[in-house]
């Protein structure tokens, strides 16, 4: 009535002269009865289903077992019994009931149906049943699809270790932008540090300048005031009044020098500051402002030597610095 095929499942090489021991459901008669039909001296290991069947041939308990063809993917899709094979065997496995001749009747309406159905019939009607016999889990899926899997795994996980590497790239790029930040404010505070300390340093020699002028302008000014005086003195002494007039000059000379080396303060800051070379005569310039300090050096009871060893008397150099030294 029914006609299908059944597969042998077995571990390692299957011979069938080999074969001694077969686990069966002892649920399912008909498999029983294919098992003693076409494997009359095999010694039958009853189970209590096709699970444990296969769990049976997995140990090596049994040589194999019987399974219809259509749930094959029980074992080939099942990571679980990975190492089974399955061979189909010969012969088809006939599903047929008996009915009384005497019954005529009911001989008739059978044969009657099986021509309206067709001999596949029963093939054909088991088809959508296949999937219940199992459904795999995600690692059996995983594994058989793995020719698509596979390339989309490694894909994404090249996409993650890509992304990651940007990230860390990018990571480093800003680590390194902002030590070297910092490296550039730390040399900026270093140049104004040293540019304060220039200033401070400036500020306090021009401090210094300026009181050390203040104190030298009395000098001349001290000697002017006080060739004046003899001046007032002798003024009916003409050789007299010409020797201390030349010291006013000279004075008053070396007065204009200490006022024009003030304002030159002006000019350095500015950076427009020039030297004026000339011809100097330096015994010239030396007795020339000896008449300067002569007062003050007479008012404190002093006296003054006189004795210059130049090796280069004349040279070129700014005078009024040359003076001031």
């Amino acid at each position: 009535m029914v006609q299908g095929s059944e597969c042998f499942v077995f571990k390692g090489t299957y011979d069938k002269n080999k074969i001694r021991l077969i686990a069966v459901n002892e649920n399912n008669q008909m498999q029983i009865a294919y098992c003693k039909k076409n494997f009359p001296d095999v010694e039958l290991v009853y189970c209590g289903s096709i699970e444990e069947c296969l769990s049976e041939v997995m140990q090596g308990k049994a040589d194999g077992t019987i399974i219809n063809t259509l749930r094959t993917e029980l074992v080939t899709g099942n990571t679980k019994y990975k190492g089974l094979s399955c061979v189909q065997l010969k012969g088809d496995d006939s599903r047929c009931f008996g009915v009384n001749e005497d019954n005529t009747e009911l001989i008739l309406i059978l044969n009657r149906g099986l021509r309206i159905i067709g001999a596949s019939f029963g093939m054909e009607s088991s088809y959508k049943y296949m999937e219940k016999f199992y459904i795999p889990n995600f690692g059996d899926f995983f594994l058989k699809n793995i020719n698509i899997f596979l390339p989309m795994l490694l894909l994404v996980v090249g996409g993650i270790i890509l992304l990651l590497a940007v990230s860390l790239h990018r990571k480093a790029i800003q680590v390194s932008e902002k030590e070297t930040h910092i490296r550039q404010v730390q040399t900026l505070n270093e140049e104004l540090n040293e540019l304060r300390r220039k200033a401070d340093a400036a500020n306090e020699a021009k401090t210094k300048f300026l009181y050390d002028m203040s104190h030298d302008i009395r000098t001349p000014m001290n000697a002017i005031l006080g060739f004046t005086g003899l001046m007032e003195k002798n003024l009916d002494n003409p050789e007299i009044l010409r020797d201390e007039l030349g010291k006013v000059k000279l004075s008053g000379e070396y007065l204009l020098t200490l006022i024009n080396n003030m304002l030159e303060i002006a000019r350095i800051d500015s950076g427009k500051e020039e030297l004026n070379e000339v011809f100097v005569d330096l015994e010239d310039e030396t007795y020339s402002v000896i008449p300067v300090f002569e007062q003050e050096i007479q008012r404190q009871n002093l006296t003054v030597t006189k004795e210059i060893h130049v090796r280069n008397r004349y040279i070129y150099a700014d005078r009024q610095g040359s003076r001031l030294l």
